[in-house]
């Protein structure tokens, strides 16, 4: 019985470094930290190639951002090399798989995007999460911050 309980230890345990190790292969990014707290939004660039392709403000309401309440996430492009009809934003904690949690935004006006999601509740004292901001599969860009539990 100890060996078979052993066993299924180690098998938990290789198979979360093996999970972990390919959740992480995504490509090293800039992350810009942002406190949705006491700022009124959060300031972004995508840059490639020495180049801004995307600058913009990222705004989330009602503040301060609570875990399990209904989120508007307005972001607003201050210069672009091209127009997107919808923007992407992948909804992630950095600590903890939480589950697929996707926000598309759509073209409310010129140069701005709206939509609504919701931050599940963590049981762990992790709070901080990432927000990566998809403009096409190429172009994306990384915000964290925290939230209230």
């Amino acid at each position: 019985m100890r060996l078979f309980l052993f066993f299924i230890i180690l098998l938990n345990l290789l198979y979360c470094n093996v999970n972990r190790e390919d959740f992480f292969k995504k490509e090293e990014k800039e992350v810009v930290y942002c406190d949705f707290k006491q700022n009124q939004f959060c300031d972004f660039s995508i840059l490639k190639q020495g180049q801004v392709l995307f600058r913009g403000t990222l705004d989330l309401n009602p503040k301060p951002v609570v875990a399990m309440k209904e989120i508007t996430f307005t972001l607003a492009l201050n210069e672009k090399k091209f127009d997107p009809q919808e923007i992407l934003l992948d909804l992630t904690m950095p600590e903890m798989y939480m589950g697929e949690n996707k926000v598309k935004l759509l073209k409310k006006q010129e140069n701005i995007y709206e939509g609504k999601g919701v931050f599940p509740e963590c049981t762990s004292k992790f709070t901080r999460w990432n927000i990566e901001i998809f403009f096409d599969p190429s172009t994306t860009t990384n915000i964290q911050f925290d939230i209230l539990q």
